[in-house]
C-alpha cells in the first residue's frame, strides 16, 4: 500500500511541476513583453496627480504618491522596485518551510510572483502590489514568531508593526486589516506577552507607538472631502451592499419625503453601476441633509429603510451576490471564466480583464486562460497530495503548524470579508491577490519532501 502511494505521490508531484513550470516561463514572456506598458487605470492616473502635490483625502494613503514622487513617475521604475519586493516577500514567506532547499525555493517564489492576476497588479500603478507584499511580510513575521516562540518577542513584535505602518500608510482600510496580524502575534505566538507583566506592558506601548504614528501621518497628509468624495460611513457601505441591485425596483416603498426630493431619472442613473451610487445617489442625500431639507435623521431612517425593504424581498438574491464576491475575492482565477461569460453578477472583472489585455491580447488572453484553468486544477492534485501525507511518520509539530494556517485563514478571511461587505457589484480581484500567493504556497510546500520547521 505504501509503495502504490509512493507511485501516486509521485505522478502528483511531477503534474504539478510541470503546470506551476508552465506558469512560471508563460508569466515571464508575459512580464517581459509589458513591462514599457502603461494601462491607465483611473486609480492610476489619480495616483500620478496625488504625487505632484503629496495631499491625500480619508481614503487615499501618503505612501504609494511618496513613492511615485520619488521614482520621478517612471513606471518601468515602479514595475522594477514593485517586482524586486514582490519576490523578497515570497522569499521570506516560502523560506520559513525551504530554508535547506534553495533552488526549489527559488522556483516557488517565481511560481507565486507569476500567477496572472498577481503579475497584473505588479506590472500597474496601483498601491495593490506593495500591499500584497507588505503583508505577505507580516505573515511570514508571524510564521517566524511561532517557529522561535519565546526568542526576540518584542524585537518581532516591532517588525510586525512596521509591515502593519507601511500597510496603512499604502491604503486607509489596512489599518485594520493590517492589524489583525499583531493581534494574533499576541493572541497565539507569545504567552511572555501575557504572563510576563512587564513585557506585556512594553508590547502594547510598541503597538500604541506604531497607531500613534499612523495617526499622526494621516492627520499631516489627509484633508477630508480634498477631491470631492463622500465620506462613506458603515450604514452608507452596507445600504450599498444590499439596496443597489433593487434600487429602482423598491423607490416606491420609500418615505414620501425621499421621493419627493430625488426623482426617478436620478434612481434609474444611480442603479446603472455600483459606483454610480457614491457618485450620484449618496451625494444626494447628504446635500438634502446639509440644505435642511431633509434631516440627518430622515436620511438614516431612508437608509434604513432600503436596507430593510431589500432584505425582506431579495435575501435570496443578496446572499447569492455575496457569495459571488466571496469566491471572487478568495479564488479569483476560478470565478473569472464564470464572471466574463455572464454567469455571476457585475464587477470589475471585466474591467479588469481588458486592461490585461490591452497590448499583448493573444498572450495575454492564453496567459489569463491557462492560469483560471491551472488554478482549479492544482488545487484538488495539491489536496491529493496532502492526503497521502497524511500517511508519512515523522510528521512535525502539528500544533505550532496549525496555530500558523489558523493566523492566514484569520487573515484573509477577515479581509475577503471587508471587501465583500463593501458594497455590491464592486468585486476587485486585485484587493486581494494576497490570496492568491497563499494558496500558490499551499500548492508548493508538499511537492518537495520539506520538512516544516514550524
Amino acid at each position: 500500500m505504501q509503495k502504490v502511494m509512493g507511485h501516486i505521490s509521485a505522478i502528483i508531484k511531477g503534474l504539478l511541476i510541470i503546470g506551476v513550470s508552465i506558469q512560471t516561463v508563460m508569466g515571464i514572456v508575459w512580464m517581459c513583453c509589458n513591462f514599457s506598458n502603461f494601462p491607465q487605470y483611473g486609480d492610476s492616473l489619480f495616483y500620478m496627480q496625488v504625487s505632484r502635490i503629496l495631499r491625500c483625502d480619508e481614503y487615499t494613503g501618503i505612501l504609494y504618491p511618496a513613492f511615485l514622487r520619488i521614482a520621478g513617475g517612471n513606471h518601468i521604475v515602479v514595475y522594477g522596485i514593485q517586482l524586486i519586493a514582490a519576490y523578497a516577500a515570497a522569499h521570506r514567506f516560502l523560506g520559513i518551510f525551504l530554508r535547506e532547499n534553495k533552488r526549489f525555493l527559488i522556483g516557488g517564489c517565481f511560481a507565486v510572483l507569476t500567477i496572472p492576476m498577481v503579475m497584473q497588479c505588479h506590472l500597474a500603478v496601483l498601491p495593490c502590489s506593495f500591499a500584497a507584499s507588505l503583508l505577505l511580510v507580516e505573515l511570514s513575521l508571524l510564521g517566524e514568531a511561532i517557529k522561535e516562540e519565546e526568542k526576540r518577542t518584542l524585537k518581532m513584535l516591532a517588525e510586525i508593526c512596521l509591515c502593519w505602518l507601511g500597510l496603512a500608510l499604502l491604503l486607509p482600510e489596512y489599518l485594520y486589516l493590517g492589524a489583525l496580524p499583531v493581534i494574533l502575534f499576541g493572541l497565539f505566538c507569545h504567552r511572555g506577552l501575557r504572563e510576563n507583566r512587564k513585557k506585556g506592558i512594553y508590547g502594547l506601548l510598541i503597538a500604541a507607538a506604531f497607531l500613534g504614528m499612523i495617526s499622526g501621518v494621516n492627520s499631516l497628509t489627509r484633508t477630508e472631502g480634498l477631491y470631492g468624495k463622500i465620506h462613506r460611513t458603515p450604514l452608507m457601505a452596507l445600504t450599498q451592499r444590499t439596496a443597489w441591485t433593487s434600487l429602482f425596483l423598491e423607490f416606491e416603498s420609500w418615505h414620501e419625503e425621499i421621493k419627493d426630493y430625488i426623482d426617478r431619472e436620478e434612481i434609474l442613473g444611480s442603479a446603472l453601476y455600483a459606483d454610480a451610487m457614491e457618485e450620484r445617489f449618496f451625494p444626494v442625500m447628504e446635500r438634502a441633509a446639509a440644505d435642511g431639507l431633509l434631516s440627518g435623521e430622515q436620511v438614516e431612517e431612508c437608509y434604513k429603510t432600503m436596507i430593510k425593504t431589500a432584505w425582506v424581498w431579495h435575501k435570496n438574491a443578496i446572499l447569492k451576490e455575496m457569495a459571488w464576491d466571496v469566491l471572487g475575492y478568495s479564488a479569483a482565477p476560478a470565478a473569472l471564466p464564470m464572471l466574463l461569460q455572464g454567469r455571476g453578477y457585475d464587477s470589475y472583472s471585466n474591467r479588469n480583464y481588458d486592461f490585461f489585455l490591452e497590448y499583448t491580447p493573444g498572450l495575454s488572453k492564453a496567459y489569463m486562460d491557462y492560469g483560471s484553468w491551472w488554478f482549479v486544477t492544482m488545487l484538488p492534485l495539491a489536496a491529493a497530495l496532502r492526503m497521502i501525507r497524511l500517511f508519512d511518520s515523522g510528521r512535525p509539530d502539528k500544533k505550532k503548524r496549525a496555530i500558523f494556517v489558523l493566523c492566514c485563514v484569520l487573515t484573509t478571511g477577515f479581509m475577503v470579508l471587508w471587501y465583500t461587505m463593501q458594497g455590491a457589484g464592486m468585486m476587485d480581484y486585485k484587493n486581494t491577490v494576497v490570496v492568491l500567493q497563499l494558496w500558490m504556497a499551499w500548492t508548493m510546500l508538499p511537492i518537495r519532501g520539506f520538512s516544516i520547521q514550524i
